[in-house]
């Protein structure tokens, strides 16, 4: 058997049943949008959060980079530093060098030229001095000839004469010694 409800009844009753269970699900949906709203707040702050720390860490590698490319920089130019100041050494030293070389060079050909015979009998010798060439020349007025030259000469003092007939007749003057000017045209 079944029980007969009225049809009022029965809708009235039905009807507020269905309204509780609406009522039910809207703030089921309502309480879901704000779990929903909840959860986009953290993801934001969340993003916020993961931004500023992102951007600190890659502001710090930035700066690390940038101390060291500044610290490479240095390194580069301290090195370029110490190679010119080496070669600047080894340069004075193989100057000096040159220097002394020249200078026994100097020596040496001062040497040769104690035994420099000439073969014409010389009546007027022309000296020329250069001082900043280092040059000594002297020439046979008469044939307008260089006789020798001295180079790499190091002029510290003033310059003298100091004439000497040689070994021939026992380095006794065998004519008269003249000392004139000599014209350059």
């Amino acid at each position: 058997m079944h029980d007969v409800v009225p049809l009022k009844e029965g809708y009235e009753g039905e009807k507020a049943e269905l309204d509780t269970e609406t009522q039910q699900m809207i703030q089921k949906r309502q309480l879901k949008i704000e779990e929903i709203q909840h959860s986009v707040d953290l993801s934001k702050e969340e993003a916020d959060r993961e931004i500023a720390e992102g951007v600190q860490v890659f502001t710090a590698l930035k700066e690390s980079v940038e101390r060291g490319q500044a610290n490479l920089i240095n390194t580069i130019k301290e090195k370029q530093k110490t190679t010119e100041k080496q070669a600047e050494d080894f340069i004075k030293e193989l100057e000096q060098e040159i220097s002394e070389l020249k200078k026994r060079s100097s020596e040496v050909e001062q040497h040769i030229a104690d035994f420099l015979v000439l073969e014409n009998n010389l009546r007027k010798v022309g000296v020329f001095v250069d001082y900043e060439e280092g040059l000594v020349s002297f020439y046979d007025v008469d044939a307008a000839a260089l006789i020798y030259s001295f180079t790499g000469c190091s002029f510290t003092e003033k310059l003298f004469p100091y004439f000497n007939p040689g070994r021939k007749d026992d380095g006794e003057n065998s004519a008269p010694l003249i000392i004139s000017p000599v014209r350059v045209n």
